[in-house]
């Protein structure tokens, strides 16, 4: 069972490393998006909890619409990495560019755990906040982030975690506003 979430992190990288060296030529055949169009960028990312020491890996999405200026739309998902244990959170946010390089926002988050209790596993909704940091723009598609997350979901999920990972950008820009 050990072996699992190791081949998931391997599996991750060899993804991170492929969309690392093939951007550029993803953006090209997509073509660049001008301001106030559609835009989105994805990408993987790793995260802990500094108080109970569980690591996670997931993906994100950052999606600007040209109907919604300023804003960003921001799905994301996570399986953390616990023995014998099955949980997940998928979250909604919308992310507010505070400085050049610092944003913020919040958003809607469920979890499901498989903690044996008498009514099975459980599926939860709550909210989550947050701040992070990207590079500024730069010509690369491909920006890193780092971010510290706070979820509150009764018991499922840990409230205070750090996440970094990178995005690459398919159609435009989704962080210039």
């Amino acid at each position: 069972m050990a072996a699992r979430p190791q081949l998931r992190c391997y599996s991750a990288i060899v993804i991170g490393m492929f969309l690392v060296f093939h951007g550029a030529g993803l953006q090209a055949q997509m073509g660049p998006s001008p301001d106030g169009q559609f835009a989105v960028a994805f990408g993987p990312r790793v995260g802990g909890d500094y108080d109970e020491k569980i690591w996670s890996i997931g993906g994100q999405a950052r999606i600007s619409l040209p109907f919604l200026p300023g804003p960003q739309i921001s799905p994301s998902a996570d399986v953390f990495l616990l023995d014998g244990q099955n949980e997940w959170q998928a979250n909604l946010d919308v992310v507010l560019q505070l400085f050049p390089i610092v944003y913020g926002g919040a958003g809607l988050a469920v979890a499901r755990d498989s903690l044996p209790t008498s009514d099975g596993p459980s599926t939860e909704m709550g909210y989550n906040l947050f701040l992070g940091a990207t590079t500024p723009a730069l010509r690369f598609p491909v920006k890193p982030f780092v971010e510290v997350r706070w979820t509150e979901i009764n018991r499922l999920v840990s409230p205070r975690r750090v996440v970094v990972g990178f995005n690459l950008s398919l159609t435009g820009d989704p962080y210039r506003r």
